[in-house]
């Protein structure tokens, strides 16, 4: 009885450690990602031309950093969401205050999972004679990713070809027991200008998609 009740207090104690663990390391992706998105507020854009769009962060978030074949992984196996952006992007700063505030809205008590796609993704243009060109070519992880979200993905701009897609950021992903539920490109239709700043009518339109979007989750 002694043994036995020494083993369990070891297994708790493991558990226990494995929990801290996690949570620390989950501590660290949400502090990372705060601090990844918020150092551009009020900050001049490269070309001059733009202020970036001020983003408040809280300590707390359920952001968590994956790379592209993890991110193929849970979309395939695993039940949650995935945001793919970048901080520079106009759109996803857009966006982040939205989804956040729908994650606190819904009740979701997992992770975001956050890819940054943009070094994966490839750079095709159109040459002179018509012939598709690629500028830069992708990561495989990134064509595999194109596969499996597709039927939800629009063509890629300029080409002149419609099947052929692209993962513009950002994208989020929601899944559930590895099959993909809804996809949610961009942020809304009214807003033609990345840089410009929602109406609250706006926002609330965007963050109750959302919402709907993290229930497909949930539900």
């Amino acid at each position: 009885m002694k043994n036995r009740m020494k083993r369990i207090a070891f297994l708790a104690a493991i558990l226990g450690l494995a929990v801290i663990a996690a949570s620390c390391s989950a501590n660290k992706d949400g502090a990372k990602f705060k601090q990844e998105y918020e150092v551009l507020n009020g900050q001049t854009t490269p070309d001059g031309a733009h202020i970036y769009k001020q983003v408040e962060i809280p300590v707390k978030n359920p952001f968590e950093y994956v790379d592209g074949e993890t991110a193929k992984t849970l979309i395939t196996s695993k039940t949650g969401v995935l945001y793919m952006g970048f901080p520079e992007c106009p759109w996803c700063r857009t966006l982040l205050p939205a989804l956040i505030a729908a994650y606190n809205d819904s009740g979701y008590k997992g992770r975001i999972y956050y890819y940054n796609a943009l070094d994966d993704r490839d750079s095709l243009s159109l040459s002179d004679t018509g012939e598709i060109v690629t500028d830069k070519p992708g990561a495989q992880v990134y064509h595999d990713l194109v596969k499996i979200l597709y039927n939800y993905l629009g063509p890629y701009k300029g080409l002149n070809d419609p099947t052929i897609k692209r993962i513009y950021l950002p994208t989020t992903v929601f899944f559930k027991n590895g099959a993909v539920t809804a996809v949610h490109l961009t942020t809304i239709d009214s807003q033609k200008d990345g840089y410009d700043v929602l109406t609250d009518e706006q926002f609330n339109e965007l963050k109750n998609k959302l919402v709907d979007e993290i229930k497909t989750v949930t539900g």
